[in-house]
């Protein structure tokens, strides 16, 4: 998968942007954060350290600055911790333009650091929770509630995506993968993904910790496609 970077203002995280690629050094590029977020729902200005677990006794961070949730190209950037509803419009039998349309209090909440200890994130209070039918989300039409963190207290990762849209939809997913102990930054790996079905649940799992995914090039596939590639 190529991958180009954006780098964006108030955060140490290069975001990848799309596309096809064949290398995990993207060169980063420049880019006004304030103009791009007049015309894309972005995180809040400021930045916090989401706390990651290595094992049970060893966590690292992500800093989550000013950056959009969903990227110029359409793909959806997740920090752990994070649960949002993401709406397309429907073009020619396919997904596009896709934006967000709430931010929810998170299914897997993340720590964040504050005065070097791990503490709850207080904006998660802030955040609605998601209203349910049974143990469906209720959400508008042509909508992916996606949810992305760890959960129990162990190092494994997970994606959960309810969707509203009227096909199985299938992604790529771009993994951002510490960088070993001592070295900043993220290593960037593409990872295999199944097809989200229509109406239904889909679940993610990485028996490893995981700091952002990309989740990108969305489209429609056949009801019988049923692979994880």
């Amino acid at each position: 998968m190529m991958i180009k970077t954006v780098l964006l203002a108030g955060i140490a995280l290069a975001c990848a942007t799309t596309a096809s690629a064949q290398t995990d050094k993207p060169a980063p590029q420049k880019v006004d954060i304030e103009k791009l977020c007049a015309e894309t729902a972005c995180r809040p200005a400021g930045r916090v350290d989401v706390v990651v677990r290595i094992s049970p006794t060893e966590f690292r961070t992500a800093p989550v600055g000013r950056s959009p949730y969903v990227l110029a190209d359409g793909a959806i950037m997740l920090y752990p911790g994070e649960t949002l509803a993401i709406q397309y419009t429907i073009v020619d039998g396919q997904p596009t333009a896709p934006k967000l349309i709430q931010r929810y209090a998170p299914a897997m909440p993340a720590q964040i650091m504050k005065d070097g200890k791990a503490v709850a994130n207080p904006d998660n209070a802030t955040l609605p929770k998601v209203e349910r039918d049974g143990v469906v989300a209720k959400l508008p039409p042509n909508t992916l509630l996606v949810s992305y963190g760890q959960m129990d207290d162990k190092p494994d990762t997970w994606l959960k995506i309810e969707s509203t849209l009227p096909e199985n939809l299938k992604y790529n997913a771009l993994m951002m993968l510490f960088k070993p102990a001592g070295e900043t930054g993220y290593q960037f790996r593409p990872t295999s993904s199944c097809p989200v079905l229509s109406g239904k649940i889909a679940i993610e799992h990485w028996p490893h910790p995981i700091g952002p995914i990309l989740l990108a090039k969305p489209r429609f596939v056949a009801k019988d496609d049923l692979a994880c590639k």
